[in-house]
Parts: structure tokens; sequence; C-alpha cells
């Protein structure tokens, strides 16, 4: 991945953590080994609906983030998987199948949040996250579309067991 700072990304307060973690990342996404991608922070007024704290426009494969977040690779994982998406035509591109793909191809030491973006979890220790996801998109792969209850319950199930 060639990665390019647009000068927006001189105001970042956290410019050179996401710079890491952008280059840690990057490793993990083969599909993306000869692509430009675009790296910028996302305007303030741009859109006032949207709320979150990065986005990803895979047309251009430009991804921005919030100026006054301290990126997570849980979000930079999130975004890039956004952008190798778009490259498959047919995989899905929801925001759900994205968080779950992301996290899967995420080494365990590398996941610094305890939670999945738009899935949630809780209970279950954040290295074990990627583990699950893994499952998830195998199962979807051998035709189950309710690859996020599947998740959901696996999760459920290694909660219990770590309580008991």
């Amino acid at each position: 991945m060639q990665t390019v700072y647009l000068e927006s990304i001189k105001q970042h307060y956290y410019k050179k953590e996401l710079e890491k973690k952008l280059q840690t990342a990057s490793k993990h996404f083969p599909e993306l080994e000869k692509t430009k991608v675009y790296i910028g922070i996302l305007p303030k007024k741009a859109n006032p609906c949207y709320d979150g704290i990065a986005m990803a426009n895979c047309e251009n494969n430009v991804v921005l983030f919030k100026v006054d977040v301290k990126p997570t690779n849980v979000t930079v994982f999130h975004e890039l998987t956004h952008l190798a998406l778009h490259k498959n035509a047919r995989k899905p591109k929801s925001e759900n199948y994205c968080s779950v793909s992301a996290m899967a191809r995420m080494p365990p030491e590398l996941v610094d949040e305890q939670q999945i973006p738009y899935i949630g979890l809780t209970g279950v220790p954040a290295r074990a996250i990627p583990g699950l996801c893994k499952q998830a998109i195998k199962y979807r792969e051998k035709g189950n579309h309710h690859y996020i209850k599947y998740l959901k319950q696996q999760a459920e199930k290694l909660a219990r067991k770590k309580r008991s």
C-alpha cells in the first residue's frame, strides 16, 4: 500500500500515532499492495448527520479520520477493509460485514478495543475477537447468512465459559 498523506493530516492531533498504525495495518492488506491510499482528516462541517470517527471513500481510495480522536487499530483496520472489500465484487460491503472481516484479519495482539464496530459484544476478551470473527466469516462462506447471530452466539458461549 502506498500511503499518501493529504495536507490536512498535519492538523490531526495524533498524527504520528495514526501513521504508525497505518504502517502496521498495511502489512495485513495484500490486496492493497499496489494501491495509493490517501489519508486525511474529516472536515468538521462535511456532513452534519455523520458523527463517525473515520470514513472511507472507496471510489477514490481516501480514508479520513476525525481530527481530535486518538486512532485505534480497530478503526484503521475497519476503514482499510472497506477499501479491500471494494476491490472484490463478490464480497458484501455492509458495515457489519466490514467490521467482522476487519477483525478477522487482525492479529490478536493488535486488538485495542473491547468491541467490534457496528456489532458490539461484551464480556469477551479482546484477543479472542479475531478468532470468533474468522469462525463467523467461514460460517457465512458456507452459505449461512445469519453469521452475525452466529458470531454473537459463539461470543456468548465464550463469555459464559470465562465466567464459570
